[in-house]
């Protein structure tokens, strides 16, 4: 009996420690304009959609990505450079692309 307890505890403890859970998810749905500065971009009108945990990308090309957040602080857009992966900053105001873009929720 002992054993079979021991057993369902170790099992309780694998599920818990496997099943990732964020503590903020952030409300990226909207208008986001791009700053650039690589590329010049000053304020190109890009857009997020975020329904039920899923994300889609728009952005000033009309070009559209699925996504997902990744975890608290980064999202990937799946159908762009492989996964394109951009970090969350500004408590949720600005994402920081891997390839060098920068999306703002508002103009400068």
């Amino acid at each position: 009996m002992a054993k079979r307890i021991i057993n369902s505890i170790g099992v309780v403890l694998m599920v818990c420690i496997t099943i990732p859970a964020f503590a903020q998810t952030y409300d990226l749905s909207g208008i986001w304009y791009d700053y650039t500065p690589r590329t010049g971009n000053k304020g190109n009108v890009s857009e997020i959609i975020q329904e039920h945990g899923k994300l889609v990308f728009i952005n000033e090309f009309d070009m559209r990505s699925e996504g997902y957040f990744l975890d608290n602080t980064t999202v990937v857009a799946k159908d762009w450079e492989g996964g394109l992966k951009a970090i969350i900053t500004d408590n949720g105001r600005r994402l920081e692309w891997a390839n060098g873009s920068v999306w703002q929720r508002s103009r400068r």
